[in-house]
């Protein structure tokens, strides 16, 4: 009977991993085909743009209509999967145009250098287009998104209640100004119980996600739709 118990037992063991292994396995395929479709889809978007942008009425009008098109605009609605890639073909520089994927980099993310980065961005103009600025933050400078979230936000807490309300809202944007990589962390303080944090995620998802919804009202909201504002597992 005892061994039998065993067998049984075993056999479950056995079964269970199976499925386990079979679980992660069509995971890890489903994502590296949707990351293979992001490819592809970019790939096909930033061609167009570039045949679109050869043409010589955006040749002669000023600066804005090559960010303006309805082609650029396709690259940008692929969103932050997309971004990876504008990336790696950035650092390449895979041909002249590739410098001006930081454009679509800045709307996609959101993310904006705050005052002192903006300084040494001036300052090595001449040395380091700027561009390359993009790719350092993005191979680099983004996993510190974390800290610098939790270190503004309890600063951000501390000035509100000290009344300090101009001070407050100064480091409400330098929190926003983290782009969308920051919204993780946004939603665990909304976990938390603290409301005031929704209209930052409304603000970072262009009012997709409402600013004046309760706290299970963001969470469901952000269970529903976070696949599209975060990236796969790297």
């Amino acid at each position: 009977m005892m061994n039998n118990k065993i067998n049984i037992y075993n056999n479950l063991k056995a079964i269970l991993l199976i499925v386990l292994i079979t679980i992660f396995t069509i995971y890890g395929y489903t994502t590296t085909i949707m990351k293979e479709d992001i490819k592809i889809r970019f790939e096909k978007a930033y061609k167009a743009w570039k045949i679109r942008i050869a043409k010589p009425d955006l040749i002669k009008s000023s600066g804005p209509g090559i960010f303006s098109c309805k082609e650029h605009k396709a690259i940008i609605d692929l969103g932050i999967k997309a971004v990876p890639f504008m990336i790696n073909k950035m650092e390449c520089k895979e041909d002249a145009w590739t410098p001006q994927l930081r454009v679509a980099v800045s709307k996609i993310t959101k993310k904006k250098f705050n005052k002192e980065k903006k300084e040494e961005i001036k300052r090595s103009m001449s040395k380091t287009p700027y561009y390359i600025h993009w790719v350092k933050w993005w191979k680099e400078d983004r996993k510190q998104t974390p800290r610098q979230f939790e270190k503004l936000y309890q600063l951000w807490k501390n000035k509100k209640n000290q009344k300090k309300y101009k001070k407050a809202k100064e480091i409400y944007k330098k929190i926003t100004n983290l782009g969308v990589l920051a919204l993780p962390y946004m939603v665990n303080k909304v976990r938390q119980g603290d409301s005031d944090v929704i209209a930052m995620i409304s603000e970072l998802t262009d009012g997709k996600m409402k600013k004046n919804v309760k706290i299970s009202d963001c969470i469901n909201w952000w269970k529903k739709n976070k696949q599209k504002w975060t990236l796969p597992s790297e």
